[in-house]
């Protein structure tokens, strides 16, 4: 039979061993944790950037698809004008000879009207010199292109007052299409601000407005925060007429005014101001009243 002091040593080993284990166990086990919160870290790195990655992926459809609304419209009017105007001269030119410098008349025939260059009727006679009386063209002049993109659809104007910040950023509105047809067929700031109102403003109490100018500072509401612009509200601005345009453009397609083709040039006409910087400057002038604390 063992005795006392070897049953001891034999516990204290057992003891020792296991306490060995149990150590190897927990710096195993730190050893995972420390893994799995690194893989995570990275996980949440690579999500964020996947994420980043497809927004700017879906601001860039956005933007092209309003490149080709703008560029169709512009197509769409250039061409209009140019077949009234080419009317117009046919019309006044059957009744209207030209007098040239030799003293002979001659009238413009359709086959000249077809030969016009630049704004200019070019006659199919031998190289007059002078013409008393002339008509001519003005075509529309390509603008700069306008760069538009739009986020997440969210909507507003619901009536209900809404306790909580709106992020400032380039993104979709659900407004109806009755209003902003109302607005932009306005043709001027006032429908401008009208629409802003209705985006920005109505339903929201004044401490959670997204935009507003404090001590002759703008801020605007983003990722979480009050940040501050510079001192011509560079980002508000842009920001918002970008998202007006986007509104705009939706609404203001040839087949909608076919049977108002003025319509549809004055209203092309206005939403080619909005990237105007004069004009984007004059809107924030208009809205200061309105955010001002």
């Amino acid at each position: 039979m063992e005795s006392e002091d070897e049953l001891k040593k034999k516990l204290k080993d057992v003891k020792y061993n296991t306490n060995s284990k149990v150590k190897c166990v927990e710096k195993r086990m730190d050893d995972l944790k420390g893994y799995i919160e690194s893989t995570m870290e990275t996980y949440a790195t690579l999500l964020r950037e996947i994420c980043s990655n497809q927004q700017r992926i879906e601001d860039r459809l956005i933007s092209l698809e309003k490149e080709i609304k703008t560029s169709r419209n512009r197509r769409v009017i250039q061409e209009e004008r140019q077949v009234r105007s080419r009317k117009k001269i046919l019309s006044e030119s059957v009744s209207s000879p030209v007098l040239m410098n030799d003293g002979d008349f001659h009238i413009v025939a359709e086959e000249d009207i077809e030969s016009m260059e630049d704004g200019s009727v070019g006659l199919n006679i031998d190289t007059p010199k002078q013409l008393i009386r002339t008509n001519s063209i003005q075509y529309i002049e390509e603008k700069e292109k306008q760069q538009m993109i739009v986020s997440k659809k969210r909507g507003t104007g619901s009536g209900t007052e809404i306790n909580t910040y709106r992020d400032l950023k380039l993104e979709t509105f659900e407004i109806p299409v009755d209003f902003v047809k109302k607005c932009l067929e306005m043709n001027s700031m006032g429908g401008d601000i009208k629409l802003f109102k209705k985006m920005y403003i109505d339903g929201v109490p004044k401490e959670y407005l997204p935009i507003r100018h404090i001590r002759k500072k703008f801020q605007y509401w983003l990722n979480g925060h009050m940040n501050d612009d510079d001192s011509n509200g560079s980002y508000i601005k842009d920001t918002i007429t970008r998202n007006i345009e986007s509104l705009y453009l939706k609404i203001n397609m040839y087949e909608n005014y076919q049977s108002n083709i003025d319509q549809f040039v004055n209203n092309q006409d206005h939403i080619n101001k909005l990237s105007d910087e004069k004009h984007k400057e004059k809107f924030l002038l208009q809205i200061i009243p309105i955010v001002d604390l």
